[in-house]
């Protein structure tokens, strides 16, 4: 397959803002939780397209509904219940078959690709053979209530009870959708459901995943079978189904291109920053979440909100604006608007040595703040990291300075283990191909230490600087005593410009105010 999961993530955040309205919700990839929701997060995670079945563009379509489905909760949902317990489950069948309904009044093209996502998902299924105890009870209820088929024998009592549940289910969603009931209404409905099926409420649910191995053959008669028994149990509800244009799929074709477009660019941008023996963090299954602090990325974008439109308020003795409540507090009272750009290209390397590992996680969370408010800002900058990985210095490349910030980047981040000393030559070496080809105008190093190699970062530092690079070091320090030691030992280095700081919250700003002009 083409794609990466960068420009997945990329168009599918963009799409779940579009569809369910929702600016600040994201979008990641994870083959451990499933698909699922968290709205207080503004979150929604899918399994990711390579672990589905059938071939790339089927597991895209798979991947694209699946979003939609998520998107339409967002909009429609006053809750999401976890689906690890029978009541969440249940809850999500209900939920998703209301919010997909309202859902298509409003995207009305959306028939084929729902009937192609529902072929799949019950093709997905396990046999009802294969499942026991209470489990087996739900599972049958779900096949009823979303595919009006089963996949293999069913008990007589478990029909009867699956039967009964489901038309109490189907009457729910329609009387929801005619009186405008919402979620709340609708868990009472749940819980009529979990009485008749007879099972516990709390009883555990296996992880919602797809059944069937991602490689695992699937042909095309097992594919016509599963859209026939979805088509039979759907009509009533979509009206005539044209079979043949739910397997060619035309909606969804131009976004498929789109992304294997953007996957080839984006492939060839990384490509091109990997001279030097630098590598890319995994980001399989990483969870970037805790390195993320909203509240200091909002309270950062929100300072330098002005800096956006090349602006910034300042308080002066006299000025084009008078300040009441500056004057009251004896402070100069005349505003005005002082002309701020940060037009420098910048390269940003992060000190990942094992002496920031007690503190990596808030290290971390500042850095990502400042790659935020710098995307925020509109500037161009890359992200280097180094660590020590086995007994080898290893430098990362987190982001080149040819794509816009994104989750995936976050995500390398947090896939970087603080260890090892602080071999700065050895990484400058390595790094120098890469900014001999992009020359930009700051290369900014924040570090925690001394180098091991004093004589050789000076030698390495004076050819970087031969290529017309300001050389800037940021020295970090548990106290400020300790910080200004660093900074002031950084100096003698060669550095054209060094800065102290004993608070990681502080990072951003004292960036911003290295490159501002």
């Amino acid at each position: 397959m083409a794609y990466t999961e960068q420009s997945l993530i990329e168009l599918a955040t963009f799409l779940a803002r579009s569809w369910s309205g929702n600016r600040d919700i994201t979008v990641d990839i994870s083959e451990k939780v499933g698909t699922r929701t968290r709205i207080a997060e503004n979150r929604i995670i899918l399994y990711p397209m390579k672990k589905r079945v059938g071939d790339d563009f089927a597991r895209y379509r798979q991947f694209r509904m699946d979003l939609w489905h998520e998107a339409m909760k967002v909009r429609f949902c006053q809750k999401i219940f976890s689906k690890d317990h029978a009541f969440g489950f249940i809850m999500d069948m209900l939920e998703e078959s209301r919010t997909e309904a309202l859902g298509r009044r409003m995207w009305q093209g959306m028939d084929s690709e729902i009937i192609f996502s529902y072929t799949y998902r019950f093709l997905s299924r396990p046999p009802l053979g294969t499942t026991y105890g209470r489990t087996r009870i739900l599972e049958v209820f779900y096949q009823h209530f979303m595919f009006g088929a089963f996949r293999g024998e069913v008990q007589a009592n478990h029909f009867q009870k699956a039967l009964k549940a489901t038309r109490v289910a189907k009457r729910a969603v329609e009387k929801a959708l005619d009186e405008d009931h919402q979620t709340i209404w609708m868990e009472k409905k749940a819980g009529e459901i979990i009485r008749i099926l007879d099972i516990d409420a709390l009883q555990t649910v296996p992880i919602s995943l797809p059944f069937v191995r991602h490689d695992t053959p699937v042909n095309q008669d097992d594919i016509t079978r599963f859209l026939k028994a979805v088509i039979n149990n759907k009509e009533g509800d979509f009206g005539k189904i044209d079979k043949d244009a739910v397997l060619r799929g035309e909606l969804a074709s131009d976004e498929y291109r789109t992304v294997i477009e953007e996957a080839d660019k984006n492939r060839r941008s990384d490509v091109s920053s990997l001279a030097g023996s630098i590598r890319v963090p995994s980001t399989s299954d990483i969870d970037e979440s805790p390195i993320y602090d909203i509240d200091l990325i909002n309270k950062l974008k929100t300072r330098f909100r002005l800096w956006k439109s090349g602006y910034t308020e300042t308080l002066h003795s006299a000025g084009d604006e008078f300040d009441i409540e500056s004057y009251i507090d004896g402070n100069k009272p005349f505003v005005t608007d002082v002309r701020r750009t940060i037009k420098s290209r910048v390269v940003i390397l992060l000190d990942h040595s094992s002496s920031i590992s007690g503190d990596a996680l808030e290290y971390k969370k500042a850095t990502l703040g400042l790659c935020e408010v710098l995307s925020y800002l509109d500037v161009r900058f890359a992200v280097y990291a180094f660590s020590t990985q086995g007994r080898e210095v290893v430098c990362w490349l987190i982001k080149n300075d040819q794509s816009r910030w994104r989750r995936t980047h976050a995500k390398r981040l947090a896939q970087v283990v603080a260890n090892g000393s602080t071999p700065l030559a050895q990484v400058y070496q390595k790094m120098l191909p890469d900014l001999q080809a992009q020359l930009p105008d700051i290369f900014l190093t924040l570090t925690d230490g001394e180098p091991s190699d004093s004589g050789a970062v000076r030698d390495i530092i004076k050819t970087i600087r031969a290529q017309g690079i300001r050389m800037v070091a940021l020295g970090l320090g548990p106290n400020t005593a300790r910080a200004t030691v660093i900074a002031s030992n950084l100096r003698h280095l060669g550095y054209e410009r060094t800065l102290a700081t004993s608070r990681l919250q502080d990072i951003p700003r004292k960036v911003l105010s290295i490159l501002e002009r």
